[in-house]
């Protein structure tokens, strides 16, 4: 509540002011403050105006006061572009409050051409370090003006348009600071807000600085934790660095390594984004509709983002059903024979693999040593996990290491056609015998039909096997009696 020292000093500067005027175009003598006191510290606990100074055409004005912050009546003529520069000086007399700009409240119905005005304040003449605070606002970005310092800033008129004449009235706001936020990024002052109304909470600021190879991750406090409100009530200050994570690259390759699909994630992702995981989706399911009829499926390889520390990438695997789709090498069979095939490239098996006796309605008659289609090794030459392989029906021959090269096989079905197989069908080629392996032959035939094909076969065609071996027959079996002697025992059920 005002002294009555303060009532009779306002009255009296009331009926005291001047009236002072200044223009783009013209200048007169009139300028108003209306409603004001001048004050005397340390009668004011606020800050206060103590001098306005406007440069226009060149030409600059001062005018003194001292009083609190005041509506300021100015009169503007000039054509489009001319501008007016106000460089506003204030004191803060608090002893104990800092306060900072608020804004200025612009009083259209003293100025008709207001929204022929473009208005920035800043605290500098050129508007290089501009203030983003309005009125409205629950915080400004600015300088605080602590107690017993004193305050510059500039508020620049633009015309946008020729004005003949206008009148505008302008209240200069200053608000006292309840606490302030202070940005860092890389111990560098980024941002300053000022908050001066607490009884709401505090949104924390979404811009950030730009980073070349990084993006930025949010405002952390001294404990590294993301802060993005801060809540009603809050009294303290606050200091908020700029947190950076590093960025990558997930790439979703074909088998043959040509790009699907990328996505850039941070060190902080966990996983692909709705959108990205919507779109490998949908290749991976036109992977697989393509693969359809040909006895296989695609997967994508394992990958983990939440403990990526480089780029990933992540490729579509290509697995057998069950049956080898083989291709047939022979551009022209003889006699309708295809003798050479090549397995379409995969990336693994299954525990069961089945060859066809039958391909595109051309009967399969010999294996003789299926490879991949790049045609350089074995298909099961790094395929650890086939357990069994069966061979259809209508396969006459197994020709040189036809199903060589599976080191974990154990069981192989031949259909009763088979007439010849030749050296070390299941050989792994090694002298020693070290890596030779136990399997069960399933034959679909008798044992009189066994015989009668071993007189046809290659002398070693078992070169591959180990003692314990066994021939299983329709009517009997033969089991190996030595790695070495490769010596068979008949026997029956």
């Amino acid at each position: 509540m005002l002294s009555f020292k303060k009532v009779i000093s306002i009255l009296l500067c009331f009926f005291a002011c001047s009236f002072l005027s200044f223009g783009f175009a013209a200048v007169t003598d009139t300028q108003t403050v209306k409603g004001t006191a001048q004050i005397t510290p340390p009668d004011y606990d606020e800050v206060v105006i103590t001098k306005v100074t406007t440069i226009s055409n060149n030409t600059t004005y001062e005018y003194s006061y001292s009083v609190p912050p005041t509506n300021i009546k100015s009169t503007i003529t000039g054509n489009a572009g001319q501008k007016i520069v106000y460089k506003v000086e204030a004191h803060n007399y608090s002893e104990t409050k800092s306060f900072v700009y608020a804004g200025a409240v612009y009083d259209s119905s003293v100025f008709d051409g207001l929204n022929k005005l473009n208005i920035s304040a800043s605290s500098d003449q050129q508007n290089l370090n501009t203030f983003s605070g309005k009125p409205s606002d629950n915080h400004y970005e600015g300088v605080a003006i602590k107690p017993g310092q004193n305050f510059v800033f500039y508020v620049t008129y633009t015309l946008k348009d020729k004005l003949s004449i206008g009148e505008v009235m302008v209240n200069y706001s200053f608000k006292e600071i309840i606490y302030t936020i202070t940005y860092l990024d890389n111990n560098q002052t980024f941002a300053t807000d000022h908050i001066t109304n607490n009884s709401v909470a505090y949104t924390v600021r979404t811009e950030a600085p730009s980073h070349s190879t990084m993006v930025f991750d949010g405002w952390i406090n001294a404990g590294a934790v993301v802060v993005k409100s801060i809540p009603a009530g809050n009294t303290r200050d606050y200091t908020l660095s700029a947190s950076w994570a590093n960025v990558y690259l997930i790439i979703f390759v074909d088998p043959n390594g040509s790009v699907l699909y990328q996505e850039q994630f941070t060190s902080s992702s966990t996983k692909l984004s709705s959108s990205g995981q919507a779109t490998v989706d949908a290749i991976l399911a036109q992977l697989n509709a393509e693969a359809q009829g040909r006895h296989m499926k695609v997967s994508w390889s394992e990958y983990d983002i939440a403990s990526a520390t480089s780029d990933i990438i992540v490729k579509a695997i290509i697995t057998y059903e069950g049956i080898l789709n083989l291709v047939p090498v022979d551009e022209s069979p003889k006699d309708g024979i295809v003798e050479y095939y090549q397995v379409e490239a995969v990336d693994s098996l299954p525990e069961v693999v089945e060859v066809p006796g039958e391909i595109n309605g051309v009967p399969v008659k010999v294996i003789n040593r299926i490879t991949n289609i790049d045609g350089e090794s074995d298909w099961n030459n790094y395929e650890e996990n086939v357990k069994t392989i069966i061979i259809g029906e209508g396969v006459e021959r197994l020709e040189w290491n036809s199903l060589a090269w599976t080191p974990n096989l154990a069981t192989v079905k031949l259909p009763s056609t088979i007439n010849y197989m030749a050296k070390n069908t299941f050989s792994r080629n090694d002298l020693f015998g070290n890596d030779k392996k136990v399997l069960i032959i399933e034959y679909n035939g008798t044992k009189a039909q066994w015989k009668a094909l071993l007189a046809k076969s290659d002398s070693s065609w078992d070169g591959g096997l180990k003692k314990g071996s066994i021939i299983k027959c329709s009517d009997g079996y033969f089991e190996l009696q030595g790695t070495f002697s490769l010596s068979w025992n008949e026997k029956s059920y």
